[in-house]
């Protein structure tokens, strides 16, 4: 574990691997446990710095009262000054991946290829009802209760035909800290904040945009809506797969990153398209 300060505020961070460097971001109370099972895969090539958001993880609980994507991604790019990182790959999903491309519109020369993973441009009506669901998940359901609905939305049909809920709801519960619901909430604002769509074609980065067939919250739309506004932009959708895919698909996963990582790191031009993986 390592941490650096920025804002008032200590976060939390871990690095694995040599190579060029991948940072990656989470999303709402996410933290450094999404990308474990991808972990091993990446760092075997790369050098993975996994990063937990203000008000998530091991980082400072945020006494702001209300901060965007934008400011998170002044988090990342004091992370990156932190390491003397010049440039980097840089992976957000869900909200990370919002704070990802306010990094790669702020500081476009510090952003290698960018990997948006199960997130979105501009809300929409069906975001907003979401979000207005989770925010009162976490006013009124209990600890076990509030683990039990967000695992349920972070997976599809496919990963309960096989997996019990209640088994991961155990696991889940056991295996680190979690926020305080005022946390969470505040990171739900952040999200509401959210809008790219009039800026993507400002994007120079090569990008991918990844998103799985069975994701309750961000379906097709929305990664073609970012792959059609982000100049070069590819897709790549993980079949079977909910929001975390780098959990219940993981292999294909990380081998649809590597395989555009690599295209990058030996100087392919990187055209639109579409890569899948079943």
């Amino acid at each position: 574990m390592a941490t650096f300060k920025h804002s008032d505020l200590t976060f939390w961070y871990t690095e694995e691997g040599a190579g060029e460097p991948l940072v990656l971001i989470p999303g709402v109370t996410g933290d450094e446990r999404l990308w474990r099972r991808v972990l091993p895969k990446l760092s075997a090539t790369h050098r993975v710095i996994s990063f937990d958001n203000r008000d998530a993880g091991r980082s400072s609980v945020c006494e702001a009262p209300s901060y965007g994507p934008a400011d998170m991604a002044g988090d990342v790019l004091a992370l990156f000054d932190h390491l003397g990182l010049k440039k980097a790959h840089v992976m957000g999903h869900s909200l990370g991946g919002q704070i990802a491309q306010e990094l790669a519109l702020s500081a476009p020369d510090r952003v290698n290829g960018l990997i948006l993973a199960n997130t979105w441009s501009k809300g929409d009506g069906e975001l907003d009802a979401l979000l207005t669901i989770r925010e009162a998940f976490s006013r009124e359901l209990s600890d076990e209760a509030f683990a039990t609905q967000s695992i349920y939305f972070n997976f599809g049909p496919s990963f309960f035909r096989k997996t019990p809920i209640a088994k991961i709801v155990e696991v889940f519960l056991a295996s680190g800290p979690r926020p305080p619901r005022e946390a969470v909430r505040r990171q739900i604002a952040a999200a509401r904040k959210a809008d790219t769509l009039g800026r993507l074609g400002a994007i120079r980065s090569p990008t991918l945009v990844v998103w799985g067939d069975e994701d309750r919250d961000f379906q097709k739309l929305h990664a073609e809506q970012l792959a059609a506004g982000i100049p070069g932009a590819k897709q790549a959708c993980i079949f079977g797969s909910g929001h975390c895919p780098m959990i219940d698909r993981a292999d294909d996963f990380a081998d649809a990153v590597l395989a555009f990582l690599d295209e990058i790191e030996e100087g392919s031009s990187v055209s639109a398209g579409a890569v899948t993986r079943r």
